[in-house]
């Protein structure tokens, strides 16, 4: 029997723990699972506000400076484009079997171009706001049962 080789996933994204925030804790959550299930995983993010790092983790990132609002969030088209320029760039150069992203669309986009240029799959995460989506009636149904 011959071993097959690791997923190499390389997930795109603007915030990351340490950093406080949905994506974040959503993404982390991610990378924990396809870790545990033998992946290969670099994350592609921003320099957390004060060089907070994630501490000893077993993945690898790669962290990249981007401009922030007063408040020290990534918020905003012009603070988006410089984590997602260079991204773009990064994601060019490493090698993987699939790039994860998030929201916003600017990383998506550029995501979809270095992945389509690179000729490998990439998937882009969706923020949810935690509503049940199901047929009528059958949320219902299963919730009283």
């Amino acid at each position: 029997m011959t071993a097959h080789p690791r997923l190499r996933v390389v997930v795109a994204t603007r915030l990351f723990t340490p950093e406080v925030g949905a994506a974040a804790f959503r993404l982390q959550a991610l990378v924990d699972g396809l870790v545990a299930a033998g992946a290969d995983v670099l994350v592609v993010t921003t320099r957390a506000p004060g060089g907070a790092t994630a501490g000893n983790v077993p993945f690898r990132i790669s962290r990249w400076p981007v401009l922030r609002d007063g408040g020290g969030n990534v918020r905003g088209y012009v603070q988006y484009l410089s984590f997602d320029v260079p991204a773009f760039f990064r994601l060019l150069l490493q090698r993987a079997d699939v790039v994860v992203s998030e929201p916003p669309p600017t990383t998506g986009l550029m995501v979809a171009l270095s992945s389509w240029l690179r000729r490998r799959p990439s998937s882009t995460t969706r923020q949810t706001s935690g509503v049940r989506r199901c047929p009528p009636r059958t949320c219902r149904a299963s919730s009283s049962a």
